[in-house]
C-alpha cells in the first residue's frame, strides 16, 4: 500500500511539472528568415509562422522576435511576404499578442516591408495587429492591466506607400481601435503617460476609449487623454484631413468622463478639440465636417470645467468655426455652431457659468461673433444668405442677444453690459445696418428692418 501511494505522488509531481512548461513552435519557409523566441516563466506559449507568395522566391528576410516573461502569456506571429519585421515583448501574466502580416494562407500573402511591434507590461492585456500589403508601421505599448488594442492597416501592393499607427496605454482597462485604409495616413493615440509624484502615479488612464478610423490618403489623427472613463472617436474619409483631440492632460487635468467625437468627410479639413479642468468632468465636444478645407476649433477649460458642451457642424467648403469657453467656474456652458455653405466664419467665446451661444449660418461668406462674460447669458445668431455680419458682446448676467438676418450684406451689433438686458434684431432684404448698446439692468431693444 505504501508503494502505491508513493507512485501516485510521483505521478502528480510529474503532471504539475509538465503543465508548467513553456511551448514554442516556429515554421519558416523561404530564404534568410530569422525567428528568435525567449520565454521565461511558466506556461507561456509562442507560435511563429513566416513564409510568403509575393513572388516565386517569396518568403525572404522576414524577422520575428518574441520575448515573454511571466506566466500563461500567448504570442502569435504570422508573416507572409518579404522583409517584414515583428517584435512582441510581454512581461507579466495572462497577456495575449497576435500579429498577422499579409494573407492568412500560404497562397495569398501580399505583404512587404511592414513593421509591427507590441510591448505589454502587466496582466491580462490583449493586443492585435493586422497589416495587409506594403510599408505599414504599427506599434503598441500597454502598461497596466486589462488593456485592449486593435490596429488594422491596409495599403496596396507593389511597394506602395503605407500607413503609420502608434498606440500607448498606461493604466487599466483602456481600449484602443485604429483602422487605416489608404496611404500615408497617421494615427496616434496616447492614454495616460508615465510619471509620478511622491511615489504616486499621476497620469494614468482608467477605462478610456479611443477609436480612430482613416479611409483615404494623407490623413492625420491624434488623440491624448488621461484620468478615468474618457472617450475619443475620430473618423476621417477623404484626403489630407487633420484631427487632434486632447482631454484632461497634466497634473490639473480633471477626473475624466469627457467625450470628443470628430467626423471628417472630404479633403483638407482640420478639427481640433481640447478640454480639461481641475475637476474637468462630463464635458462634451462634437465636430462634424462635410466638405473641403473646413476648420473647426473647440476649447473647454476652467477651474471647475464641468458639464460644458460644444457642437460644431460644417457642410460646405472653406468654413471656420471657433468655440472657447471656461473660466473660474467654467460650468454648464453651451456653444452650438452650424454652417451650411461656403466660406462662413463663426466665433464664440464664453467665460463664466451657464452661458449659451447658438450660431446658424446658411449661405456663403457670413460672419458671426459672440462673446459672453458672466453668468446665464444667451446669444442666438441666425444668418441666411451671403456676406452678413453679426456681433454680440455681453458682460454680466441674464442678458440675451437675438440677431436674425435673411438676405445679403446685413450688419448687426449688440453690446450689453449689466443684467437682464434684451436685444432683438431682425433684418430681411439687402444691406441693413443695426447697432444696439445697453448698459444697466432690465433694458430691452427690438429692431425690425426690411426692404
Amino acid at each position: 500500500m505504501k508503494k502505491v501511494v508513493l507512485s501516485a505522488a510521483a505521478l502528480m509531481i510529474g503532471a504539475v511539472v509538465f503543465a508548467q512548461d513553456n511551448t514554442s513552435q516556429v515554421d519558416q519557409s523561404g530564404t534568410t528568415n530569422v525567428a528568435t523566441v525567449d520565454q521565461q516563466g511558466l506556461e507561456n506559449n509562442s507560435k511563429v509562422h513566416q513564409a510568403g507568395n509575393v513572388s516565386a522566391i517569396s518568403g525572404v528576410s522576414n524577422e520575428a522576435t518574441v520575448d515573454q516573461d511571466g506566466e500563461r502569456n500567448d504570442s502569435y506571429v504570422w508573416q507572409n511576404g518579404d522583409n517584414n519585421t515583428s517584435t512582441v515583448m510581454q512581461d507579466g501574466d495572462d497577456n495575449i499578442a497576435k500579429v498577422e502580416v499579409g494573407g492568412l494562407t500560404s497562397t495569398n500573402g501580399q505583404a512587404q516591408d511592414n513593421v509591427s511591434s507590441i510591448d505589454q507590461d502587466g496582466d491580462d492585456n490583449d493586443a492585435y495587429q493586422r497589416q495587409q500589403y506594403d510599408n505599414n508601421d504599427a506599434s503598441m505599448v500597454q502598461n497596466g492591466n486589462g488593456n485592449i488594442s486593435d490596429q488594422y492597416q491596409d495599403s496596396a501592393p507593389d511597394g506602395s506607400a503605407g500607413n503609420t499607427a502608434v498606440g500607448a496605454q498606461v493604466g487599466d482597462d483602456n481600449t484602443l481601435y485604429q483602422e487605416q485604409d489608404g496611404h500615408n495616413n497617421t494615427a496616434t493615440s496616447t492614454q495616460g503617460t508615465t510619471g509620478s509624484f511622491l511615489g504616486f502615479p499621476l497620469y494614468e488612464s482608467y477605462g478610456g476609449i479611443v477609436e480612430q478610423i482613416q479611409d483615404g490618403d494623407g490623413n492625420s489623427a491624434t488623440a491624448s487623454q488621461e484620468n478615468s472613463s474618457n472617450e475619443i472617436y475620430q473618423t476621417q474619409i477623404g484626403d489630407n484631413n487633420t484631427a487632434t483631440a486632447n482631454q484632461n492632460i497634466g497634473l490639473a487635468g480633471g477626473f475624466g468622463v469627457n467625450y470628443i467625437e470628430q467626423i471628417q468627410d472630404g479633403n483638407g479639413n482640420t478639427a481640433s478639440a481640447n478640454q480639461s479642468g481641475v475637476v474637468g468632468m462630463f464635458n462634451d465636444i462634437y465636430q462634424e465636417q462635410d466638405g473641403n478645407g473646413n476648420t473647426a476649433t473647440a476649447t473647454q477649460s476652467g477651474l471647475i470645467g464641468t458639464a460644458n458642451d460644444v457642437d460644431q457642424y460644417q457642410d460646405g467648403d472653406g468654413n471656420t468655426a471657433t468655440a472657447t469657453q471656461g473660466g473660474v467656474g467654467g460650468t454648464q456652458n453651451v456653444i452650438d455652431q452650424d454652417q451650411i455653405g461656403d466660406n462662413n466664419d463663426a466665433t464664440a467665446s464664453q467665460l463664466g457659468d451657464l452661458n449659451e451661444a447658438v450660431q446658424y449660418q446658411e449661405g456663403n461668406s457670413n460672419e458671426a461673433i459672440s462673446s459672453q462674460t458672466g453668468t446665464d447669458n444667451f446669444v442666438d445668431q441666425n444668418q441666411t444668405g451671403g456676406n452678413n455680419y453679426a456681433n454680440s458682446l455681453q458682460n454680466g448676467s441674464a442678458n440675451s442677444s437675438l440677431i436674425t438676418q435673411n438676405g445679403n450684406s446685413h450688419q448687426a451689433w449688440d453690446i450689453q453690459t449689466g443684467g437682464n438686458n434684451s436685444a432683438i434684431t431682425n433684418q430681411t432684404g439687402t444691406s441693413h445696418w443695426s447697432q444696439n448698446t445697453q448698459n444697466g439692468t432690465g433694458n430691452s431693444i427690438t429692431v425690425n428692418q426690411s426692404n
